[in-house]
């Protein structure tokens, strides 16, 4: 009886033995395949004009190398993966108002295959187009109507101009507008029209969208005048200078300008800027001076005379 219990004692302490190195064994296997993680990242929201891109990663021990991983979709409408072996990849095809799901599958050596979920919410926002192209006209022309594309419901819609055309807006909250271009303005704006999807959450998760065009004023007033007639005071010197003030004739664009000339006179003066509507003239001696300021181009064109009378120098000095 005693050799019989040593030896049944010996066998079960085998079978221990056996049974401890199989559960080492599987949880070493254990260990290493949740060792072998890939990371989908967090979920986005995105607006539907922007980059959807994926980056994920994966995580091996050094003695289960990483082989390799791919992503896929698991719900929403159907999407193109443009790279999908790669961890970061980017998507195209996604549309606005949809919620889409990925899962990024990390392979490993040991461990077998791993995976990880994300999913991405694509805002709504309308594409902003004005159906104008670049406009270049004269003030004279009248209001011109600009027409920007329709937002849909929740959104809102903004026109703003900048640069020196000075573009004025009929209303400037509606996707249709009418501008006017100021006769005294003259040069180039950009106008442009947005779209924007508000985010409850704040300003810095709206959807935006806009498009631009150019609008060029050439400028010039309708009416061409020289300015007033002008009588100096008498003067201790022997000369005396002015300023010569004429209707707003342009800036050159296309043309369109004015010029300062000398008519006639006791001495020929000096203009400072013959075409700036806005010059001083030098070098005026006792006499009458006659100056014409003469307006030309595609949408103002006339001329006027202005006459500037410089008395007799005197020899008080006061």
């Amino acid at each position: 009886m005693k050799n019989f219990y040593i030896s049944l004692r010996s066998v079960n302490t085998k079978k221990l033995k056996l049974l401890l190195v199989i559960g080492i064994f599987f949880q070493y296997l254990s260990v290493r395949a949740q060792n072998c993680s890939p990371n989908a990242g967090s979920d986005q929201v995105i607006c539907a004009n922007e980059n959807l891109i994926l980056s994920g990663s994966v995580a091996s021990p050094g003695g289960s190398p990483f082989t390799g991983s791919q992503w896929v979709q698991i719900s929403g409408p159907s999407v193109i993966i443009d790279n999908p072996n790669s961890l970061s990849t980017t998507i195209t095809g996604y549309v606005g108002g949809e919620t889409y799901g990925f899962r990024l599958v990390g392979n490993c050596a040991v461990g077998g295959d791993n995976q990880d979920d994300m999913q991405v919410t694509v805002r709504s926002i309308t594409e902003a187009v004005i159906s104008n192209g670049d406009i270049i006209s004269c003030p004279a022309n009248g209001t011109i109507v600009l027409n920007g594309s329709a937002p849909q419901f929740g959104e809102t819609v903004s026109w703003t101009s900048s640069g020196g055309a000075g573009v004025i807006f009929s209303v400037d909250d509606q996707n249709t507008t009418s501008i006017t271009l100021p006769e005294t303005s003259c040069g180039v704006s950009t106008v442009r029209y947005t779209i924007t999807n508000e985010d409850a959450l704040g300003p810095n998760l709206d959807c935006v969208s806009f498009a631009e065009i150019t609008v060029t004023n050439r400028g010039g007033e309708l009416d061409v005048e020289a300015g007033a007639d002008q009588n100096l005071n008498q003067c201790y010197t022997a000369t005396q200078s002015t300023n010569l003030s004429g209707s707003f004739a342009g800036c050159g664009i296309d043309g369109q300008e004015g010029a300062w000339s000398f008519v006639s006179g006791p001495s020929t003066p000096n203009i400072a800027s013959p075409n700036n509507a806005n010059t001083s003239v030098s070098s005026l001696q006792a006499g009458t001076y006659v100056f014409r300021w003469t307006v030309s181009g595609p949408c103002v064109n006339g001329s006027d005379t202005v006459t500037v009378t410089v008395p007799e120098p005197t020899q008080d000095i006061s």
